[in-house]
């Protein structure tokens, strides 16, 4: 998925984070309450970047009740970080947010059509597919600084964070509607997850701890152009302990009609439900790379391609 554009469409589900805000209070007093030495400064980044296809932001909040525009992801991705910084090298607090969502369109379509009650298309089949990835964490960055000559610098950075909102896995199946509000489905489900969102049940959430590095090189081959990528969980991953999970056959066995003629559907399971005492999730590498020129005039043409 490559996305270097921004728009009103732009917009991401992401799930409702808590907050932990005395970790972070007391590690940002003793950075910056220590006695700094010449050259060290304070250091902050935040990113905020989400995507959604389907649905418009406002719409995607508001239980998709929308223009539906199709499509097959949303994700969003956010990152603070505070600290200090000296000639090589940093040190800060950090704090992040990762949710990505992959659909097949007929996926999106049926969600969107049930979600705002509107009628399927009796007859068809709906092909399903889903795979969800996502987890908020909380925790501390190094990273050191290398500059082998005047125009290039390079940085390693490497995060060790305590995860939670752990949300991982795939659904796969298909529904056929029977009449403009009627349908059955069958689906094979395998998640990991603190919330069971799918068939809703209690469970505790898991606790984790991710280890994740980042590479950032910036090059300026010429004195008006500078050349930048930047790549995040180059080599990343989230251990879970006590990871909550569901591999198991969905089928549509009980229905109800409500008083304005929607249907709900009862899911019959048939599988295996637990608590996996070591999970290791995966995080996939995020690149950015961008091209700055700086030509006469008042005006500096950037390029940026994000994966």
């Amino acid at each position: 998925m490559v996305s270097g554009v921004r728009s009103d469409r732009a917009a991401a589900l992401a799930p409702r984070r808590r907050v932990c805000i005395s970790p972070v209070a007391t590690a940002l007093a003793l950075l910056f309450g220590a006695s700094a030495t010449a050259g060290v400064v304070p250091l902050l980044r935040v990113e905020s970047q989400s995507y959604s296809e389907p649905m418009a932001l406002q719409a995607a909040f508001d239980d998709w009740r929308g223009e539906f525009l199709g499509g097959r992801r949303q994700w969003t991705f956010n990152w603070a970080e505070a600290g200090l910084r000296g000639d090589h090298w940093s040190l800060s607090v950090l704090s992040r947010l990762d949710f990505d969502l992959r659909f097949s369109r007929d996926t999106a379509e049926f969600y969107y059509l049930l979600n705002s009650g509107r009628k399927l298309t009796p007859g068809k089949q709906y092909d399903i597919a889903l795979s969800a990835s996502s987890f908020s964490g909380t925790g501390v960055r190094g990273a050191l600084y290398v500059e082998p000559t005047l125009r290039l610098q390079t940085a390693v950075g490497l995060s060790l964070f305590k995860a939670r909102e752990l949300q991982e896995g795939d659904l796969s199946g298909t529904a056929n509607a029977l009449t403009a509000r009627d349908y059955q489905y069958r689906a094979t489900v395998d998640y990991y997850y603190a919330e069971d969102k799918l068939f809703h049940r209690p469970v505790e959430a898991p606790d984790g701890m991710g280890l994740s590095l980042d590479l950032s090189v910036k090059w300026q081959p010429h004195e008006k152009l500078r050349l930048s990528a930047r790549v995040v969980d180059l080599l990343g991953a989230i251990q879970w302990t006590d990871a909550p999970f569901t591999r198991a056959t969905a089928t549509s066995a009980t229905a109800s009609t409500d008083a304005d003629g929607a249907v709900h559907v009862v899911p019959a399971l048939s599988g295996v439900e637990g608590y996996e005492a070591s999970h290791i999730q995966h995080l996939d590498p995020r690149v950015a790379l961008q091209a700055e020129a700086y030509p006469d005039g008042h005006f500096s043409p950037v390029v940026s391609f994000r994966h």
